[in-house]
């Protein structure tokens, strides 16, 4: 585990640890930080008192679900939906009234004879999310709809593809650049995923060029089972479990934070793959070998000309001179 800060909830004020390199992160993109769920569920929950069109009873919801509503109106259960619903037709006879509870009673036998449970329906229980009291028919059920269980889930509802081309637009005029995914809340990620299959995909299709200042890690499985931050990385890890050749992955530095790619013990030998022009990638490798050479490291570089098209590694270049 890596060194940990203090730092203090953005809702309740409540002291609690993080990473460091989180805490400065969240810092320095202006991002606030909670020290659990529910404050970040109740940070980012927003809700107007709306009374029940049928019973009277005050609900809490959003501005965004009573717009989608048919009816126009709110209710707090689907009994009080139902009623109103039902207002609407035509009154049932007698002979249909008695039909549907004789099948319901049927049906009721039935499962008792069968040993199955029938659906039970438990105490009233407060939401997570608003807090308006309904009857959960599971016990995992903590939410009172669907909408309330998204924001539990993910902070907030949904957006939909104007709103989430809207805000795209509206940050790439406020950064002056285009947006990267460390700089938006993860909902606009999931809508740009959900409605353009990635966030550079919807980039290109809103006429934005990319963004790659941040570098993303996809760890892939070796055959002695490590797991390589890159396809490049792979090669060389398979390579060296093919040649019989020990070795270990992301060993740290005497000094600083920074790791190696691969650490062959036998011969105290650091090997680095550099494959990147990124400047902030460059920095880290200049960093490396500052470190191996006031440490008096023997350290080996491999470029992706010793690996593409052709592995072009022998046993010589990992032993010291």
């Amino acid at each position: 585990m890596g060194r940990q800060t203090t730092v203090l909830c953005d809702q309740c004020g409540k002291a609690f640890s993080k990473p460091v390199n989180r805490a400065n992160e969240a810092k320095k993109l202006g991002q606030k930080m909670f020290c659990s769920k529910a404050c970040r569920v109740k940070a980012k929950t927003v809700s107007v008192p709306i009374p029940c069109h049928t019973c009277g009873k005050i609900v809490l919801t959003y501005e965004k679900q009573r717009s989608k509503s048919k009816s126009g109106y709110i209710f707090c259960s689907h009994s009080c939906s139902a009623l109103f619903s039902n207002k609407k037709r035509l009154p049932t006879s007698s002979e249909t009234r008695d039909k549907i509870r004789r099948s319901l009673r049927s049906t009721r036998l039935g499962r008792k004879a069968n040993g199955e449970s029938a659906i039970t329906v438990h105490d009233p229980i407060p939401c997570a999310v608003c807090g308006v009291e309904f009857k959960p028919y599971r016990t995992r059920n903590i939410c009172c709809s669907t909408a309330c269980g998204y924001i539990y889930e993910f902070g907030a509802l949904p957006l939909t593809k104007e709103e989430v081309t809207f805000e795209i637009q509206r940050l790439y005029k406020e950064l002056g650049h285009t947006p990267s995914t460390k700089q938006v809340a993860k909902t606009l990620i999931r809508g740009a995923e959900r409605f353009f299959q990635s966030w550079n995909k919807a980039m290109l299709a809103l006429g934005l060029k990319p963004n790659t200042q941040h570098l993303v890690r996809k760890p892939s499985p070796c055959k002695d089972g490590h797991r390589a931050d890159s396809i490049s990385e792979r090669i060389v890890d398979n390579w060296l479990f093919e040649h019989g050749i020990k070795h270990d992955t992301h060993k740290r530095y005497p000094e600083g934070r920074f790791t190696c790619d691969f650490y062959l013990p036998d011969t105290d030998t650091w090997v680095e793959y550099y494959g990147l022009s990124h400047p902030a990638y460059l920095k880290n490798r200049d960093v490396k070998r500052t470190l191996a050479a006031k440490h008096n490291l023997h350290q080996v570089e491999i470029t992706p000309d010793m690996l593409y098209p052709e592995v072009q590694l022998t046993r010589e270049m990992f032993h010291p001179k």
